[in-house]
C-alpha cells in the first residue's frame, strides 16, 4: 500500500511542479530506525555528508519525463549537483535510504518499481569521491532468484549490519516473511543471513498475527540430514512441519526444521513458485 500511495503522490507531485513552476526544496530525510534515513524523489535533502569531507552535501533523486501513463523514463540522483547515478529504465516510482554504519561508511539503498510493485533495480551504492560518482556495491534482494514479489526494505543499522524487512512469494511455501541482514566486513558489504518469521497462509491470513511456522505436507516431502545436501530422509504427506529457519547456501535456498531432536533441511524440490509441497499456502501471480 506505501508503494502504491508513494507511485499517485510521485504522480501529483511532478504535475505540480510543471504547472507552477516548483523546484524542489530541502527536505528533512524520515528516520525509520537507527541509522536508517529514508528520502523521497523530487526532494532535495542537504542535512547529510554522504562525500565524507565533513560538510553537508544536496543530494537529489529526480525522476524522469513522465508519459501519459505516468511512468518515467527513469532516474537520475545528483550529489552537489553532479549526476552521480543514472537509471534510464521505465519505472513509476523511486526511492532511495541514506544508512550510516558504525565504520563510517555510508549506503544509498536504491530502487525503483515498475507493474505488481516489482522492480528494476535493487540495489546498495557507495559514493565513489575519486570519480564523483555512486557505484553498485551489493545487490539489495538476494531472495529475488527464489519466487516472485520479492521485498527488502532497511529499517535497521547497528554496529557493521543493515537489517531489512523482507517478504515474497516463495517457491513451494508462497508468501513468506524474513529479515535479510547485509553484513560490512574488510570494507565490504554482502548479504549474511536470513531471519526467519513465517509464512502466510489461508488460515491465518485473516488474523492478527497473520504468520505461522507449521505447514501441513500435502504430499511426501524429501528433507537433507545437513546443510551438505547428500543424505535424506523423507516426511509423508499429512505430517506437520514446524519451521524454525531459513537460510541461504550457494545457489539454494534451505528451510530447517526438527523432529525427534535432530535438525533437517528443506529445498523445494523445483523452481516453479507453486507445486503442491504444502497444504493452504498462498500463491499470487
Amino acid at each position: 500500500m506505501k508503494k502504491i500511495i508513494g507511485k499517485i503522490t510521485a504522480v501529483i507531485a511532478v504535475t505540480a511542479m510543471v504547472i507552477t513552476g516548483f523546484t524542489p526544496i530541502e527536505a528533512r530525510a524520515e528516520s525509520t530506525g537507527s541509522n536508517v534515513f529514508e528520502m523521497d524523489c523530487d526532494e532535495e535533502y542537504t542535512s547529510y555528508d554522504i562525500t565524507g569531507d565533513g560538510v553537508p552535501d544536496s543530494i537529489t533523486m529526480a525522476m524522469g519525463e513522465r508519459d501519459e501513463d505516468g511512468d518515467a523514463k527513469g532516474f537520475t540522483i545528483m550529489i552537489n549537483g553532479s549526476e552521480c547515478f543514472v537509471s534510464t529504465q521505465r519505472t513509476s516510482y523511486a526511492e532511495m535510504t541514506l544508512i550510516k554504519l558504525k565504520s563510517g561508511s555510508q549506503y544509498l539503498y536504491v530502487r525503483d518499481f515498475i507493474e505488481n510493485d516489482d522492480y528494476n533495480l535493487c540495489e546498495f551504492l557507495r559514493y565513489d569521491a575519486a570519480n564523483d560518482e555512486l557505484v553498485k556495491v551489493c545487490n539489495a534482494d538476494p531472495m529475488v532468484r527464489f519466487g516472485i514479489h520479492t521485498d527488502c526494505d532497511p529499517y535497521f543499522a547497528n554496529g557493521a549490519k543493515i537489517y531489512c524487512i523482507g517478504g515474497g512469494m516463495l517457491d513451494s511455501t508462497g508468501d513468506t516473511s524474513y529479515d535479510v541482514i547485509f553484513t560490512e566486513k574488510n570494507g565490504k558489504l554482502v548479504f549474511s543471513s536470513l531471519d526467519f518469521k513465517g509464512f502466510t497462509t489461508m488460515k491465518t491470513a485473516s488474523k492478527k498475527n497473520n504468520t505461522t511456522k507449521k505447514l501441513t505436507l500435502a504430499r511426501n516431502m524429501k528433507a537433507y540430514t545437513s546443510t551438505a545436501l547428500k543424505k535424506t530422509k523423507t516426511f509423508k504427506k499429512g505430517k506437520k512441519i514446524t519451521f524454525t529457519s531459513m537460510m541461504v547456501k550457494g545457489r539454494n535456498l534451505l528451510y530447517g526444521f526438527k523432529v525427534s531432536g535432530k535438525t533437517y533441511y528443506y529445498r523445494p524440490d523445483d523452481r516453479t513458485v507453486e507445486n503442491d509441497q504444502f497444504k493452504d499456502v498462498i500463491f499470487a501471480g
